[in-house]
């Protein structure tokens, strides 16, 4: 499995210009697709292991855990936005 450059993925998709809602909205489609798609996988199936490229031998487990952690560090640095935008208002 290849590694996805996320700087280069941001600007080519030209993050910075898209509306909040529709990102996030986009988002929540593509994250609600994932959880339908892994739903069904018996739970052994979750210690299968491939390789992930720039990290190595990982599980499905794993990886799904990797994407939950990636996940919560973009709504920490959303979280962290809004209230320097909140504190600019005032």
């Amino acid at each position: 499995m290849t590694d996805i450059d996320g700087d280069k993925l941001a600007q080519e998709r030209n993050y910075n210009s898209q509306s909040f809602e529709e990102a996030l909205s986009a988002f929540t489609r593509a994250r609600k697709n994932n959880i339908q798609t892994i739903r069904p996988v018996p739970p052994e199936n979750l210690k299968h292991i491939g390789i992930f490229q720039n990290v190595g031998k990982i599980t499905l487990e794993q990886l799904l855990s990797m994407m939950r952690e990636h996940d919560n560090e973009h709504l920490q640095a959303l979280s962290d936005l809004r209230s320097q935008v909140t504190k600019r208002e005032f």
